[in-house]
C-alpha cells in the first residue's frame, strides 16, 4: 500500500472485516482508541503534515483525567533496556530470550505543600561478564521500587 491510498477499513482487524457495518470510527470512538482508530489517526496526521507542519495530537481530556486521579504518589518511572539476540549469549537460552541489562528509576513525590519533585533515584547495569543478566536486573528492581502493591505509588514504564 501507498499511504495515499489507504482506506480505514484497510486497517480492520480481520476478524472484523467481514462483519456487516464493521468500519473504524473516527468521529466517535468512545471511551478508549481502539489500535484500528489509532493507526487511522496516524495515517490522518500523516497525510496532512507539511514539511513545517506541527504534529497534531488526540487528547481524551475526561479519559485523561479519570485516569490520571487513580494514579497514587510516589510515581515510579522505569526504563528498561533489554536485548533478544538471534544467538543466545547463555548456554540454555532460547534464541531471541529477552535479556534485561539495564534500568533506570526516576520518584516523582508530592510534597506537603502540593507541588510535586522528581528525582533519580535509582539504576541498574549489568556488567558481569559471561552470566545472564535477568535474576540479577529483577533483584535490583524489586530493591528499587520496592514492593508497590504495599507501599503504594504507580509505576510507568517505557
Amino acid at each position: 500500500y501507498f499511504l495515499s491510498n489507504l482506506e480505514a477499513s484497510d486497517l480492520q482487524p480481520q476478524n472484523e472485516k467481514n462483519k456487516k457495518n464493521s468500519r473504524v470510527n473516527i468521529e466517535s470512538p468512545g471511551e478508549k482508541i481502539s489500535g484500528s482508530q489509532r493507526q487511522w489517526y496516524q495515517v490522518l496526521t500523516a497525510r496532512n503534515a507539511t514539511k513545517n507542519s506541527t504534529p497534531q495530537y488526540i487528547l481524551r481530556e475526561e479519559s485523561m483525567k479519570r485516569e490520571m486521579a487513580s494514579w497514587e504518589y510516589p510515581l515510579h518511572f522505569i526504563d528498561f533496556e533489554t536485548t533478544s539476540p538471534a544467538i543466545p549469549y547463555y548456554f540454555g537460552v532460547s534464541p531471541y530470550s529477552v535479556a534485561a541489562f539495564q534500568f533506570s528509576h526516576h520518584k516523582m513525590i508530592r510534597t506537603d505543600d502540593g507541588s510535586v519533585e522528581v528525582h533519580h533515584a535509582n539504576e541498574f547495569l549489568h556488567t558481569e561478564n559471561g552470566s545472564n543478566p535477568n535474576e540479577n536486573f529483577t533483584k535490583a528492581l524489586f530493591n528499587a521500587i520496592g514492593d508497590v502493591p504495599t507501599d503504594g505509588g504507580t509505576v510507568f514504564r517505557w
